[in-house]
This record gives C-alpha cells, structure tokens and sequence, in this order.
C-alpha cells in the first residue's frame, strides 16, 4: 500500500465521497469501478451518488447499496436553432443553477472529501457546488473528444482523468490532465488474466456464465455437426441503448448465408432501445444487462460500437472485434475512440458506407482469428487494465492534503 494512501487513512475519519454521473452505462460503470477501488483500499469510507431522475443510475445505483439523490434535470436541445435553442439553453441553465445551490446548501455543513464527476451534464449541478464549496473535484472524460460539460468543468478541478489519448486542444491549458485510461470493472480484470493464460480456467467460468445468464441449455445445444467445444460465440452489442443497425445487418447476413458462422453462436444485446431478433438454436436475444462481465466471458469475439466504456473493455480483455463507430457521435469522437486499436486484428468499420457484403467479409475475417493467442495478445496490450485502481489512488492521496 502506497505512503499516499497510508496518509489518507491517518488523516481522515470516515471520509465522505460524492459521485455524479451517468445517464447511459458508458459514463455510469467507469465511475462505478472507481468507487469500488475507493472502497477496497478505504473501508471506512461512505459515499452518496447524484445523478438525474428517469436515467440508467436510478435504477442501478440503489442496487448496489448507495444512496442517491436524482434530480430533476433537463439538457440543452442542440437539435433547435436560434431563439428557441437559446431559449432551451436558458431553462436548461437555470435548472442545473437551481439544483448546484440546493446541492451546496445540502453540503455546506458536512462537504465531502472530494467530488467525482464522470461525464455528460448530468454531473453539471454537482461540480458547481463542489466548486463553490471548495470541495476537491475530479473529472473523468472517457472520450477522446471531451463533451462541452467536462470542457467547462476542467479548469476548476483538482485532477482530470482521461480515458484515451487526447488532441492537444481538448481541453484549457489549466487543466491538470493525466492520461489513466478508462477504468473496467474488477470482474473483467479477472476475466483478462484467465483470456491470456492457459488452462482450463476460463472453460469453468463460461460453464458457470451460461449458468448465471440463464443461458445453459442454449450453450448445450449443437451447431450443425460440429460439437459446442468446437464452436465459438460472438456477442453483439450496440451499448446500453441498442443499435438496430447492426442487428439489421445481422439479420440480413445471416438469412443470405453469407457469414462462414456455421459454428458461431451469437449473443445478441438489444439495449433499452434497441431491435431484438427471434431467438433460434444459434442466435439469442437478451435485453441490457450489468452482468457484462458474464456475457464477455461466453465471448470469443464481439460486434460493438466505439463507445469509450467499450473500446477499454475490449482492449483490455484483448477481445477480436468488428468495431462500427456510431456516426452520430457529438464531433464524431467514436471514431477517433476506435482508433486506439489501429493496427490490431480488431477491424474498424464506417457505417455509412457499409454494405451487407462487406460486414460478411469483415466478419468472416475477425471470426478466423477469434482463437488466435496472438490476435489477442496483441489487442491486450493496448488496454489498461488499472486504470480504476490508480484513480482511486490518486484520488485518495490528492483528498488526503484537505
């Protein structure tokens, strides 16, 4: 255990910390894994979470045992133009005003030891106060392109944590800006040390994922004439919204015959918003889940969005992957998060441009090297596997100075 953190434990009784964030799972479970590396290496420490009313952590976070305050908040609508985008921005301002001074009336007599945002404006109302309040703020920005939110938000924190590489430009010089890597969760981590070892390790935790997922009977099933220890599983996901592109893509692929998948299962993720297809002896649908770690452990190779959460995911479980950034990403930061596994066997995608033909080929493509050891070795190297546990820790030796 580090002297920073040996400190931390002497100087603080009980430590209080505040997390904001969420609204989809990629800015959600990164701070998730990052409170957990918090509570391991400080026990003592409590925590609240804040985020907004109707989002995915409303639901998720009291699962875990945190309490959590949603507020009642609406962003700017960047689809207007003119008065009515100014008049969306004024209303959406006044709201967050509101909610950051109710939160630092609230913290006022008992502040936290340090505020941690993890993106979108969701964590907006919280940051204010915490800078109002001097309380020490940590900004997590998964995306290569920061969203407006963190932008303004860096100049005024203790630590921003970046989650991939970043352009020279993307944020104000007086930021403090260190480059972590996202963080993934500890499962996952586990889930990397049996991908890149020998043995049977990793056939017992797909047994007991299959189990888990309710998914047994259809891994006992055959494919074809070939037997189950044979086959291979590719699982499909659009993130937690969904993605009816990539499943319209599927669906046509495999009704022409065109994927070589006669001994492919698929695991197919629709998401919250997302198009399921009808599930058959190969195929499966399964609505979103936080058990991601179990469905990546029945993978031997995935098709995915660039989203930042999953982009670190895949990288560190040094997973073969077609990977189709999501053209409507703000700036079109999916892209350049995809890039970070250029050069890999993982093969990047432009939807715009993709025909059936050519997502067979690409698959058909990644598919072979799903079992390669170097394939996959050489998409692990580019993941950062620690990356919650050193936040963690230079979150605790940075609140450790207060």
């Amino acid at each position: 255990m580090c002297g920073a953190f040996q400190e931390f434990r002497r100087t603080k009784v009980n430590p209080f910390f505040v997390f904001s964030g969420g609204g989809t799972g990629g800015h959600l479970y990164p701070a998730l894994s990052v409170l957990d590396e918090v509570a391991r290496f400080c026990p003592e420490a409590q925590f609240k979470w804040v985020g907004a009313k109707g989002r995915l952590e409303e639901t998720v976070i009291p699962q875990r045992g945190i309490p959590i305050e949603c507020l009642e908040l609406q962003g700017m609508d960047r689809g207007k133009s003119g008065f009515a985008r100014l008049q969306s921005g004024l209303c959406s301002a006044g709201i967050l005003g509101r909610a950051a001074l109710s939160l630092a009336c609230e913290w006022a007599s008992c502040p936290p030891a340090g505020l941690v945002v993890s993106g979108a404006y969701i964590g907006v109302p919280a940051a204010m106060a915490a800078i109002m309040l001097r309380i020490p703020l940590f900004v997590m920005e998964q995306n290569s392109l920061p969203g407006l939110s963190n932008r303004m938000l860096a100049p005024f924190a203790t630590r921003v944590f970046a989650g991939l590489p970043l352009r020279a430009d993307a944020f104000s010089s007086l930021a403090r800006v260190e480059y972590t890597g996202n963080p993934v969760r500890r499962e996952l981590i586990e889930l990397r040390k049996l991908r890149l070892a020998d043995g049977n390790g990793l056939k017992e935790s797909r047994l007991q994922a299959a189990q888990a997922l309710g998914l047994s009977d259809f891994f006992e099933k055959s494919i074809d004439s070939g037997s189950v220890n044979e086959s291979v599983t590719c699982v499909v996901m659009g993130g937690s919204l969904g993605s009816n592109l990539m499943v319209d893509l599927l669906e046509e692929t495999l009704e022409t015959g065109a994927l070589r998948s006669e001994n492919t299962r698929f695991i197919l993720l629709s998401g919250s918003h997302g198009r399921a297809l009808k599930n058959s002896d190969r195929l499966i649908s399964l609505p979103f889940t936080d058990r991601m770690d179990l469905v990546y452990t029945l993978a031997d190779f995935a098709i995915v969005r660039a989203g930042a959460t999953t982009i670190a995911e895949v990288a560190a479980l040094g997973m073969p992957s077609m990977i189709i950034p999501w053209k409507g990403a703000a700036e079109g930061h999916q892209a350049i998060n995809a890039s970070l596994l250029k050069g890999t066997s993982c093969r990047i995608m432009d939807e715009e441009i993709m025909t059936s033909t050519e997502f067979s080929r690409v698959f058909n493509e990644v598919a072979q090297g799903a079992l390669n050891r170097q394939c996959i070795e050489q998409i692990a190297v580019r993941g950062r596997p620690d990356a919650a546990r050193d936040i963690a820790l230079q979150i605790l030796k940075l609140t450790c100075k207060n």
